[in-house]
């Protein structure tokens, strides 16, 4: 019996061991094709080492190195629940320092289904030194870069935002994404097996460019402010202005309101505040165009400043289509044509024009066209061209309805008229400019064009954009805005476009408020006033 369990045994042993060893060749041989590449990269890992060296976004600034965005290091926490140690006394601490309610924070990290938990973002410095300071086990910091926007709302649809990965979403951030944008750097590591280091090799960060602006933050938010200003006084639904050097046709304003906070997003409640309508939105320009239209005929020798018009009885019929305006000015001359801004007048001076003449000369001021030199976004609107437009649209076009235009384009017109009638280069970067430009004008047409434009402000609509010492010419403008059932008599856009020369500095200033509701005329009383004031404030600082 004993000999033949041991047999039995043997037998068992036999039959087994080999199976024992198949199995065992199996394993290696799945080990080897499954598992060794896992298990050297862990090998490589212990002895291989890499920690990313973060870049950050160039900044921008102003004219003055005024800071209009950075990158500042902000932290990400979060808790790593398999060594958080639950202390209420912690718990407290946690909820209390970044704001947090403590029973909110108590079941979420309670949550046995989960092993990592994100507290908070873009916590400052203080307080994650605060945090550290503590040593509570379990919690993470994951330092980051942040966009930041020291000035605010005055600048933020200029400057424009950024996106999660800190890319140009709107404005100059998105004009020059290129140049701003940054590469992260590395540290690699390889150790022996004692731990020692053997090789270093680094890929150094590039960070963004630093790109200065043309802007001067002091001019920005004198304008910003007047403009706010007007949009609460008038009921009015926006308002922008731009402001320009006259003799580097630098831009050192432009702004909007209402605004938003881009270091609020969240708090932004309509996404059409991101749009820079100064250089965006479209607008039929009304009365801040007849200056542009009668400089042409002036420079054709139809008429001269002197000329005189009748524009009894205040009303004219051209084309099937009547033209009246604000009342019976009788004779004017083309001087009181423009300071009187009548539409009588302009009609019976641009019917006659030649049609190619005018189109073309309105196009030359940049009117409809896209400024390949300008790094500021913007729309070219719509000019007619000579071949779909009647006599009727013609004569519209000279005081500025069939057209569609920006504050911007309106803005380098009267540059170029200003300055001796050389095409203007406007420029929101400071630089110097090789281009060869055009001239659009006789030299003896622009001085008589801006004659016209102080007799303006002296005697005619825009007698409250006066300023005390200061030579100051301008345009008022008021059009009606076109919507979906035609113009609507209630529903205007108020405008003034003018120009100071004072302690031999030369700077111009377009304004449009969008829907005054209050009972006012338009450019004269709405528009006109905002420029006194902002140049009053500037002076005066100065």
């Amino acid at each position: 019996m004993s000999h033949q369990t041991e047999k039995t045994r043997e037998l068992v042993l036999w039959f087994f061991l080999p199976v024992l060893f198949s199995l065992l060749f199996v394993r290696l041989v799945f080990f080897q094709i499954t598992e060794a590449e896992f298990s050297f990269d862990k090998i490589e890992n212990r002895i291989s080492q890499s920690k990313v060296i973060k870049s950050s976004r160039g900044k921008i600034v102003d004219r003055n190195d005024r800071i209009l965005a950075e990158d500042i290091i902000f932290y990400d926490i979060g808790i790593d629940l398999n060594y958080f140690s639950y202390k209420p006394d912690e718990i407290k601490f946690i909820s209390d320092l970044l704001n947090i309610e403590e029973q909110n924070l108590r079941e979420r990290s309670s949550n046995q289904r989960l092993k990592f938990i994100q507290i908070s973002k873009k916590v400052n410095r203080e307080k994650a030194e605060a945090l550290k300071k503590e040593k509570i086990q379990g919690l993470v910091f994951d330092e980051r870069f942040y966009r930041n926007y020291p000035e605010g709302e005055a600048f933020s649809q200029l400057i424009g935002i950024t996106d999660i990965n800190n890319d140009g979403l709107q404005g100059i951030e998105l004009s020059f994404q290129k140049s701003l944008d940054s590469s992260d750097g590395r540290i690699d590591l390889k150790r022996d097996g004692n731990g020692k280091v053997i090789e270093e090799v680094i890929v150094p960060q590039k960070d963004g460019d630093l790109i200065k602006l043309s802007i001067d933050s002091d001019y920005q938010f004198i304008v910003f402010d007047e403009l706010k200003r007007a949009v609460i006084e008038n009921n009015a639904s926006t308002a922008s202005a731009i402001m320009i050097d006259l003799d580097s046709e630098e831009i050192l304003a432009i702004t909007n309101y209402p605004s938003f906070n881009p270091n609020d997003r969240k708090s932004l409640s309509d996404i059409s505040l991101v749009t820079n309508k100064a250089s965006i939105s479209l607008l039929e320009p009304g009365s801040v165009l007849k200056p542009l239209s009668i400089s042409l005929a002036l420079d054709d020798e139809l008429i001269n400043e002197d000329t005189l018009i009748d524009t009894n009885p205040g009303w004219v019929e051209f084309e099937d289509y009547r033209t009246e305006d604000f009342k019976n000015y009788g004779i004017l001359s083309v001087s009181e044509v423009i300071a009187k801004s009548s539409n009588v007048g302009t009609v019976k001076i641009c019917s006659q024009m030649n049609k190619s003449r005018v189109i073309s000369g309105i196009r030359s001021f940049g009117i409809g066209e896209f400024f390949s030199e300008m790094f500021l976004n913007h729309r070219e609107g719509f000019l007619p061209g000579v071949q779909n437009i009647s006599l009727r649209g013609l004569v519209s076009l000279c005081y500025g309805y069939g057209l569609q235009t920006t504050l911007l384009h309106i803005a380098k017109a009267y540059t170029g008229i200003l300055n001796d009638g050389i095409e203007a280069n406007l420029k929101i970067i400071s630089s110097e400019s090789n281009e060869i430009r055009r001239r659009i004008l006789k030299k003896e047409t622009t001085d008589k064009i801006k004659n016209i434009l102080i007799h303006t402000v002296n005697n005619g609509t825009g007698k409250l954009a006066k300023v005390k010492d200061g030579v100051v010419g301008g345009k008022t403008g008021t059009s009606l805005i076109s919507k979906q059932q035609g113009y609507d008599e209630d529903s205007i856009n108020a405008l003034f476009v003018g120009f100071i020369e004072k302690n031999s500095e030369r700077y111009l200033l377009a304004i449009m408020v969008q829907e005054p509701k209050n009972d006012v005329s338009g450019g004269s009383d709405v528009a006109a006033p905002i420029f006194s004031n902002v140049f009053k404030s500037i002076f005066a600082s100065s």
